[in-house]
């Protein structure tokens, strides 16, 4: 007997735990659970005996000790959520995010778009579970630390060296420096993915991606098309960003996505689907005040387990006037990454839109990158005193 995803409907409202709870029901793919709260109950999953396989929490007050009781919990001990509020409210967003809302709605919501909404999620969740895939975000402490030209190289040896089939997408759609790295230009990009979501499957998605000769894939910015505005905290925008993210794992072994600095919703999304942060930053005293505040807002504001935020020292020299044992400190961490200052092999890579494997394949930062790669996918890694050097060993 097949069984059906189970869903927990939640809230104080029951006439809306009813409504949403008979609206799932009326589809034979569900199971519904009502979880009507009162007598001071605030945990939405205080009747489940197991973790369902999706969370639905109506909220009409202003402060939500539902949202606050959720984000107390672990990313791996709460289900994926969907909030749907009585009234639009940034601090109920702002406290949904914390909890590990994937959708978020204002009422009125439609049927078709909270069946349509759950049947992503639950979707997105199965292709999770069943590694189809391993998300890496990268995100800079500050301008200019690397994480961009980080993110093509190192899916590039996840592709070359590693064998697993590589997606790369590149969120800064208006400048689209990835394209510029691996010396691409495609004709459609993100904003036309997201633009098209409700039509795309596995296949139709694949001809919004720019393939590179090596086989890496990339999802990004289009140089030189007009400027489409779009509103990023759109709730309808995050959802079809979703259904992307979902494709991408769907497709690929690896996904690496390049976040710019400046945190909108689809960039907190990204970073809130991600398996693993890399926090990009240098070995200067503005870049590492940077880092411990914006490694604090991923775990307290978007909920981000500590171990699921890697840092990365990039252009790493030993005679720097900060050094890594104060880099340790500030960030309250012994797990560091370190990337060797090799600004002629950087410079050469950028200039010839080569990835640097292939281009300057010997160069040390060639080689720390393969490393990089190597680790993240479990393979033996050879040259030891490399690897532990670029661990902080």
């Amino acid at each position: 007997m097949t069984r059906h995803p189970n869903i927990v409907v939640a809230g104080r409202n029951l006439a809306a735990v009813d409504r949403y709870s008979d609206c799932l029901s009326r589809s034979s793919r569900f199971e519904v659970q009502k979880s009507h709260m009162t007598n001071g109950t605030c945990d939405p999953l205080h009747s489940s005996e197991s973790s369902p396989s999706l969370l639905i929490v109506h909220v009409d007050a202003k402060v939500s000790l539902e949202l606050e009781e959720l984000s107390k919990r672990s990313a791996d001990q709460r289900p994926p959520v969907i909030v749907i509020a009585a009234e639009e409210n940034p601090e109920l967003m702002r406290l949904a995010m914390r909890a590990g809302c994937r959708d978020f709605f204002v009422e009125p919501i439609s049927e078709s778009d909270l069946l349509g909404s759950t049947a992503r999620l639950l979707a997105e969740t199965t292709a999770t579970h069943s590694g189809s895939s391993t998300v890496t975000a990268l995100v800079n402490s500050t301008g200019g630390s690397g994480s961009s030209f980080l993110a093509v190289n190192l899916a590039h040896a996840l592709q070359s060296a590693c064998g697993c089939r590589t997606g790369l997408v590149d969120l800064d759609i208006q400048f689209a420096p990835l394209s510029q790295y691996l010396d691409v230009q495609g004709k459609l990009g993100v904003i036309d993915a997201i633009m098209h979501a409700d039509d795309l499957d596995e296949v139709a998605f694949r001809a919004y991606l720019t393939p590179h000769e090596s086989g890496v894939a990339l999802l990004g910015g289009v140089r030189g098309k007009e400027l489409v505005q779009v509103d990023s905290t759109s709730s309808m925008l995050v959802e079809s960003w979703q259904h992307i993210l979902g494709l991408m794992s769907s497709t690929f072994d690896q996904v690496v996505i390049d976040v710019p600095r400046h945190l909108d919703a689809l960039g907190m999304a990204t970073l809130r689907r991600a398996d693993t942060v890399l926090l990009v930053l240098q070995q200067s005293l503005l870049s590492v005040r940077e880092a411990a505040y914006l490694r604090q807002l991923l775990r307290t504001e978007l909920g981000i387990p500590a171990e699921a935020i890697r840092c990365v020292v990039n252009r790493h020299e030993k005679r720097a006037a900060v050094e890594i044992a104060d880099v340790k400190r500030a960030l309250r961490t012994d797990d560091l990454l370190l990337l060797p200052n090799d600004y002629a092999a950087a410079a050469q890579s950028v200039d010839v839109g080569k990835p640097l494997l292939e281009h300057v394949p010997r160069s040390p930062l060639a080689r720390a990158t393969r490393e990089l790669a190597l680790a993240m996918t479990g393979a033996h890694v050879e040259r030891k005193g490399l690897f532990s050097k670029m661990f902080g060993g």
